[in-house]
């Protein structure tokens, strides 16, 4: 191109040559994610994510409750409903559950309220060794140490740590209970983080490839397996907590209460 022509050339346009192309940015307000996509996140005083309106018309909506100590004691997710004309609205409560925790800040129940059902956790210290179905949290002698009492039969989840190591970095699983409970050993990283899940056999029951901060990428499970980085546990309400800190995964963000509160992340 000859000098006099480059000397009126246009710059490149900054959205590809498409005056059209849609820009998307992230709402900031406060260092509070407010939008993003079509997830809409609403804060109280102190930075704790209360409610998250989600999908088209914003027709899944998510709920937490926190206590004065900023943990999360109640989860909700509400179902909205439209008629084709945008005229009948209605909405149905599809999942609520509850928490509880002890004088240390650890939790020991989570109930879902509308089935009565209600896990119990045990701890050693800050590490947790027994999740429970309160049916199932019949620990009398007799019950251990039958042998025949059938892992399926009893919704219990024990965790062994390694006994020199003083973090989180687990050894085995027990489901069940007693001698009769089945044994799982785990595969770890280097740094404490559970990769894969086997029997005394060898056979792979379950496996896991980690993205930011403990949630998983790619999972393969015949069994259950919550552990994540040392000290963390999954909850299917949406979060990874311990006893120090408490991420709500949101979408594309997660609020982390206490230590870290907001996060960017690409889930």
């Amino acid at each position: 191109m000859p000098l006099d022509e480059l000397k009126h050339a246009s710059p490149a346009p900054k959205n590809n040559g498409n005056p059209k192309s849609p820009q998307t940015h992230n709402k900031l307000k406060a260092n509070r994610l407010l939008i993003q996509g079509d997830r809409h996140y609403q804060y109280d005083e102190y930075g704790n994510v209360i409610r998250e309106l989600r999908g088209k018309r914003q027709h899944t909506e998510h709920q937490f409750k926190w206590d004065g100590q900023h943990r999360l004691i109640e989860f909700k997710k509400i179902r909205h409903y439209w008629d084709e004309y945008d005229k009948d609205f209605h909405q149905t409560v599809e999942t609520v559950h509850c928490y509880e925790y002890d004088a240390f800040g650890r939790r020991i129940s989570k109930t879902d309220m509308q089935t009565g059902d209600k896990t119990l956790f045990f701890w050693l210290g800050d590490k947790l060794i027994t999740e429970c179905h309160a049916d199932d949290a019949d620990f009398s002698p007799e019950v251990i140490r039958n042998e025949h009492t059938k892992a399926q039969n009893y919704r219990c989840l024990s965790y062994i740590y390694e006994p020199s190591s003083t973090g989180f970095r687990p050894m085995a699983q027990l489901v069940g209970r007693g001698r009769g409970g089945q044994i799982y050993y785990y595969l770890n990283d280097q740094l404490g983080t559970p990769q894969e899940l086997m029997t005394a056999n060898g056979d792979i029951v379950w496996s896991g490839v980690y993205k930011s901060y403990g949630n998983l990428a790619i999972e393969y499970r015949t069994v259950p397996q919550n552990l994540r980085f040392q000290g963390q546990y999954f909850d299917e309400d949406k979060f990874v907590w311990n006893k120090f800190e408490q991420c709500v995964s949101i979408g594309p963000a997660r609020v982390s209460i206490r230590m870290i509160r907001i996060i960017r992340t690409t889930l």
